[in-house]
């Protein structure tokens, strides 16, 4: 069984995906292997992103963190501060309308700015 949210596995017996809580599926829909993905939020932590991304996953639309701290040095600004909410592009409008409504400020990010490498 797969969550069709974030592709994860499941063994049998497992009916929804505990982190998008979404029925899981038999087999994953196709999609295309040069899947294109847009930054739809940037946060300072990778704990806020992961909450954004939560939210968005809850409500069906896939998305990944892509983290760009560095570890090694107490630093938390610049682009060494920079924490992206990434998701498929076909799915960036949902994701925008979804922040918009469930988040009080405007999200950090310009939608539609490409996700990094």
């Amino acid at each position: 069984m797969f969550c069709p949210v974030c592709d994860g596995e499941f063994r049998s017996g497992i009916d929804r995906c505990p982190d998008c809580l979404v029925d899981l599926v038999e087999t994953l829909p196709e999609r295309p292997a040069d899947e294109a993905w847009e930054v739809v939020r940037t946060e300072g932590t990778e704990h806020d992103a992961a909450l954004v991304a939560g939210l968005l996953r809850s409500r069906g639309v896939r998305s990944k963190v892509y983290s760009l701290l560095y570890h090694q040095e107490p630093v938390t600004f610049g682009a060494l501060g920079s924490v992206h909410v990434v998701v498929p592009a076909s799915e960036l409008e949902a994701a925008t309308a979804i922040l918009a409504e469930d988040f009080l400020g405007e999200p950090t990010a310009a939608p539609g700015e490409p996700a990094p490498p």
